[in-house]
């Protein structure tokens, strides 16, 4: 077991590794187009609809601001693919802090 585990993580074989992946300034620069599903918008609409059927009032309304500011960036983000384009970065990691933004949130309700 231990020979096994000693060619698992070889510096030889770890240093191969390495030198074939990609730089860091090459994947933070690439924009990479990404295959989106064409009903992400249905998705995303579902999911705020049971979202806030679990609300009312004040946190309701709140949440009602932030899903539709996520809606606009996904709109942003499919539209992009759809038309062929690449999608940037910055739209894609938008969407995701929002989505953590609202995770936030409702654990704190």
């Amino acid at each position: 077991m231990n020979k096994r585990l000693e060619n698992l993580f070889s510096p030889e074989k770890l240093r191969k590794k390495w030198e074939n992946s990609p730089s860091i300034e090459a994947v933070e620069t690439k924009n990479v187009r990404l295959k989106t599903s064409h009903d992400v918008g249905s998705l995303f609409n579902q999911v705020s609809h049971e979202v806030l059927n679990q609300y009312d009032g004040e946190k309701k309304e709140v949440l009602e601001i932030m899903l539709n500011e996520i809606k606009e960036n996904l709109d942003l983000f499919v539209e992009t693919d759809r038309k062929g384009g690449t999608t940037a970065a910055d739209t894609g990691c938008a969407v995701i802090e929002q989505i953590n933004q609202l995770e936030d949130l409702l654990d704190a309700f």
